[in-house]
């Protein structure tokens, strides 16, 4: 080794002062100031020497890289094969605390006081100094007790306001105060007076090369205002909420009036369709409330029609089927249009008032019976369907049914069809069994059994 650096020594001279002009040009340089350089020289190479053979050292290492979460993840994940398997659904997951439960900056055995971090800058009109707190023996004994208690569970939502399923936010109203609408500048707030209602949400992914597998969230959103405007939007990113309010800006900008008949029910019965979605609609008499697929409720709810029935005839394609279903409500012909088209009175029917008629539009312009050019024009639910009748299958027959016994037990009961109704009406109307004309014969009255009373023992007297 001591002649490797002696060698190195002499090369490095031999190139410092190679030509002679160099060397006289320093006639001054006596042997002890050389014999210093040298000795300088000597111990610079022992220092690079000794660098070669030290171990490295990183200031920064593969903890501080990651967060916590990869970190959590890269102790207690599951292979996909153990995935497949079941394996890791509970006991991983108890596993997983939050280390940083608990700590405060500034705040523990030895705390500290930082301007500006932890402590105001100033506390009045003195400024405030670095300086250290009394030392908390307790500080670490809270922290484990924090990170040991088990975190509470998630709150249920109320059935009504959950939506179709607690999983997604199909059904789910939206309101102003979501956590998207507080850092999201550009979408529209809400119009007042309307409600906004998620309809369908599907998750749609691609794959890119620089950035792999990115999943967007696909959202349509309906609003409306319960008396008639109502409008449907959809947008597609990759947040959830933020998608979900750029689709309700968009409804916002769709927005169409949809009439009713007594602002409760449709105009009439109608046919509609869009692409393979086939729907059919029939008008209900008040009270009969919204018998039809969940996500035309939430549009009725919307709109504001409160009795209805829907039934659907073709694909089962939730955005075809509400795009079918306000297709109808817009293509609805008001009851004067009809009238003026056909020339006839529109009368209704009602059996709540005894099918007493009652005249709903009348032509401008009457036309003679000759003039129809087809038999639809005279049927008000053909002309409203647009010549299409309904195919209802009959129901299934029972095997008795068909049974000599079957039809002798008509037979004897025919006398009897209807008695309990009418018992169950005139008690109603009148508190008991008898005819109308009571009043004039008293014995006009059903007959009563009274039951007797239970005989009393006899007393015994001395």
């Amino acid at each position: 080794m001591q002649s490797i650096l002696c060698h190195s020594l002499h090369n490095l001279k031999i190139q410092v002062c190679r030509s002679k002009t160099l060397w006289n040009t320093i006639p001054s340089i006596n042997k002890s100031l050389y014999s210093t350089c040298l000795g300088s020289w000597h111990s610079k190479l022992l220092q690079d020497h000794n660098k070669v053979f030290q171990e490295q050292s990183r200031s920064a290492g593969f903890l501080g890289k990651k967060n916590a979460d990869d970190l959590w993840k890269s102790a207690v994940s599951v292979s996909r094969a153990g995935m497949r398997r079941g394996r890791g659904r509970k006991i991983n997951a108890s596993l997983i605390k939050d280390l940083n439960k608990g700590q405060v900056i500034g705040c523990g055995e030895i705390g500290m006081e930082w301007p500006g971090l932890n402590v105001p800058v100033f506390r009045g009109t003195s400024k405030t100094v670095q300086r250290a707190v009394p030392v908390n023996p307790d500080a670490m004994e809270k922290i484990l007790r924090l990170r040991s208690q088990k975190s509470k569970k998630k709150r249920r939502l109320h059935p009504l306001v959950r939506g179709f399923t607690s999983a997604k936010l199909d059904g789910m109203e939206i309101s102003n105060n979501t956590a998207a609408s507080k850092f999201d500048t550009t979408v529209r707030p809400i119009l007042p007076g309307f409600k906004t209602i998620v309809m369908n949400t599907r998750v749609t992914s691609r794959m890119s090369g620089p950035l792999g597998r990115v999943s967007k969230f696909n959202m349509l959103v309906a609003v409306g205002n319960g008396n008639g405007m109502v409008g449907i939007g959809r947008a597609r990113k990759t947040a959830k909420y933020s998608s979900v309010l750029q689709a309700r800006s968009r409804a916002q900008q769709k927005l169409m009036y949809v009439p009713r008949h007594e602002n409760r029910t449709v105009l009439h019965d109608f046919f509609t369709q869009f692409g393979r979605a086939k729907i059919e609609v029939r008008v209900r008499p008040e009270g009969y409330g919204l018998k039809c697929q969940r996500h035309l409720k939430v549009l009725c709810q919307l709109i504001g029609i409160k009795d209805l029935y829907a039934k659907f005839h073709g694909n089962k394609n939730i955005d075809q089927n509400v795009k079918a279903f306000l297709l109808g409500l817009i293509n609805q012909k008001s009851h004067q249009t009809i009238a003026d088209e056909v020339g006839l009175n529109i009368v209704e029917v009602d059996p709540a008032r005894h099918n007493f008629p009652k005249i709903i539009a009348a032509p401008e312009k009457s036309v003679e019976r000759k003039t129809f050019e087809h038999e639809s024009m005279c049927n008000f639910s053909l002309y409203t369907m647009n010549d299409k009748i309904v195919f209802r299958q009959p129901k299934f027959q029972l095997f008795y049914t068909k049974t000599i016994g079957w039809q002798n037990h008509l037979n004897k009961e025919e006398k009897r069809r209807n008695q309990d109704d009418v018992r169950r009406r005139l008690k109603i109307k009148y508190g008991q069994v008898q005819s109308f004309l009571a009043e004039k014969y008293p014995e006009a009255v059903a007959f009563r059994r009274f039951k007797r009373k239970p005989e009393q023992p006899a007393e015994i007297t001395n």
